[in-house]
C-alpha cells in the first residue's frame, strides 16, 4: 500500500483551504473534454504532490462529524480499450474497502463504474463512484464521492456528473483519433484505486483541519462571568 509523508499530507492541507472560484462549466482543451460543476461547488487547489488531479471541487466546509461531497478528474498517461471490461476479480481486497462494480451508458459505450465504501477515521462511511473515459490522446477518470449516508444523493450526483461529460476531441476508436498506448486492466484497476485513496486523503485532512479548528475555537472561548 502506498504511504504518503508528512510533506504530501501537509500539501494536501495547503491545497485543502485554499479556495479558488466557483465553478459551473469546466472545459478543458488539453485533453479535450468539457463538463458542469453544481454551483454549490467550489474548486480547492491541486497540491504539488498531486500531478495527475486536473481538477477537484468540494461542495461545502466539511463539520468535524460529516465529510465534504468531493469530485475529482485526473489524467491516466495513456489510453484505454472501453471493450475490454474490468472484472472484480481482478480488484485487490483491502480490508475496511467494500468493492462493486457497476456499468453506465456514455455516448452509446457501456462504461465500467466502481463503487467503493471506506471507513474514515471518525468512523464515517464514505462512499466514492469512479469511471474512466476513452478520450484519444490520454483518458481521464472521474471520481466523485461523499457520506455513505448519502448514498442515494452521491449517486445522483455522479450520474449527472457522468451525462454531463462531452468530449471535445475523437475518442478512441475514431479514425481520426491518435494513438497512443494502451493501457491494461491492471493499470487501469491501479489509477482508479489511487484516484480513490488521493480523494479519501483530501477529505480526510479537511475533516482534521475542521477539528482542529473548531477545538482551538474551544480553547480560546473566555469563561462565562456570572453576575451577582
Amino acid at each position: 500500500m502506498r504511504r504518503f509523508s508528512c510533506r504530501s499530507i501537509f500539501l494536501v492541507m495547503l491545497m485543502a483551504t485554499s479556495i479558488v472560484i466557483s465553478a459551473k462549466d469546466l472545459t478543458n482543451r488539453v485533453f479535450g473534454f468539457r463538463m458542469s460543476i453544481p454551483d454549490s461547488f467550489h474548486e480547492i487547489a491541486v497540491g504539488a504532490d498531486e500531478p495527475d488531479t486536473l481538477c477537484k471541487f468540494v461542495d461545502r466546509d466539511p463539520t468535524p462529524n460529516e465529510p465534504a461531497t468531493a469530485i475529482q478528474v485526473q489524467r491516466l498517461h495513456g489510453i484505454i480499450n472501453w471493450q475490454q471490461r474490468l472484472k472484480l476479480e481482478e480488484i485487490p481486497k483491502i480490508a475496511g474497502f467494500s468493492t462493486t462494480l457497476e456499468e453506465t451508458t456514455w455516448s452509446g459505450m457501456n462504461l465500467d463504474v466502481i463503487r467503493q465504501v471506506a471507513s474514515l477515521p471518525n468512523q464515517t462511511q464514505y462512499v466514492v463512484y469512479g469511471i474512466q473515459f476513452p478520450l484519444s490522446d490520454e483518458a481521464v477518470q472521474l471520481h466523485v464521492g461523499g457520506p455513505a449516508e448519502k448514498d442515494e444523493e452521491v449517486r445522483a450526483l455522479f450520474k449527472t456528473a457522468v451525462a454531463s461529460f462531452k468530449n471535445t476531441k475523437p475518442l478512441v476508436g475514431d479514425p481520426s483519433a491518435p494513438t497512443g498506448r494502451m493501457l491494461s486492466n491492471e493499470e487501469r484497476i491501479s489509477k482508479l484505486a489511487s484516484g480513490i485513496a488521493r480523494m479519501a486523503i483530501t477529505v480526510v485532512v479537511l475533516l482534521l483541519i475542521v477539528r482542529a479548528f473548531t477545538r482551538s475555537r474551544r480553547k480560546n472561548v473566555p469563561p462565562k462571568i456570572e453576575q451577582r
